[in-house]
């Protein structure tokens, strides 16, 4: 893959994650909804919405400035969120679901954003 294609990729892949984090800041109980069907298993909506706060910041970076030290910091980052989530996937909490959902979430983002990152300089 060259540098141009990657950091087009990197973009795209940046801007697909920024709008999921809006529709999460805008609307995170109807979000949380979808991940956790009984109402006292969703996470807290300012939970979410710093969560949702901190991929849109960190897309917003990755996408202006598509380098390979800015993607491997963010996919960096991505791995530990999805790493802390693992205490709540395993010990049965009532977050089970929504931290699933965004491991699942943060380990794709952190394995496309490494692999677009290693092609550009």
């Amino acid at each position: 893959m060259t540098a141009p294609a990657a950091a087009a990729l990197l973009r795209g892949l940046a801007a697909s994650r920024a709008v999921a984090a809006a529709a999460l800041l805008a609307c995170p109980s109807l979000v949380a909804r979808s991940t956790a069907k009984p109402a006292s298993s969703r996470p807290p909506a300012w939970i979410v919405r710093v969560l949702a706060g901190r991929v849109l910041l960190q897309t917003t970076v990755e996408g202006i400035h598509p380098s390979r030290l800015v993607g491997f910091g963010g996919a960096c980052v991505d791995a530990a969120h999805a790493t802390s989530l693992l205490p709540l996937l395993l010990n049965g909490s009532r977050y089970r679901r929504s931290a699933a959902a965004s491991i699942l979430e943060a380990s794709a983002a952190a394995v496309a954003t490494y692999g677009c990152s290693r092609h550009l300089a």
